[in-house]
């Protein structure tokens, strides 16, 4: 026989005997049907409600200037280059945009601890882009009384970046080279 606990063996047999009534893809709405709202009004209340991890913002060190970043990037991109390394603290990657909706070249990631931050600074700071540019990514220098998360207004970094800390900037690696497409001209 074998395997599990007492739940845990009457799922895993419902699961391979196909008996989901919606195939195992999520379709059902729960025992009181469909729910009434969005998710993402869900997600919103969580957010605000401060009851999430990092809801007040992340250290300081723990904050990342992105640096070169092509004019079709967006903040999906950035999570999912940086998610790999470490908690993101809610609400806490940023990509800044011109009016016309294209990159301005630069972002924010904001990781819930300072290590996390310091693993994607040491993999991705200094690689080398298709077009021949290269990534920079630093801790965010602090700027006068900006704060450090993005806050109910959505808004919270300004301008560029700045500083970071020495340590940070002397990495003894040979730095990732990102190859161009295939059939690409770069």
């Amino acid at each position: 026989g074998g395997g599990g606990g007492a739940g845990g063996e009457g799922l895993g047999d419902q699961a391979q005997a196909g008996g989901w009534r919606d195939g195992g893809k999520g379709k059902g709405g729960g025992k009181n049907g469909p729910a009434d709202y969005e998710m993402k009004v869900v997600t919103e209340g969580f957010e605000k409600s401060g009851s999430l991890p990092g809801s007040d913002g992340p250290p300081p060190e723990a904050v990342l200037y992105v640096n070169g970043l092509p004019p079709d990037c967006e903040d999906v991109d950035l999570y999912r280059l940086f998610n790999p390394f470490g908690a993101i603290v809610p609400k806490g990657v940023k990509v800044m945009m011109t009016p016309d909706g294209k990159c301005r070249g630069y972002g924010f990631v904001n990781f819930l601890e300072v290590e996390s931050a310091q693993a994607a600074i040491e993999i991705f700071n200094g690689t080398y882009l298709p077009d021949g540019s290269t990534l920079h990514v630093k801790v965010k220098s602090q700027s006068g009384n900006a704060p450090n998360y993005w806050g109910s207004s959505g808004g919270g970094f300004g301008g560029g970046g700045g500083g970071g800390s020495a340590a940070a900037a002397t990495v003894a690696r040979t730095p990732i080279r990102v190859p161009a497409p295939r059939g690409s001209v770069a």
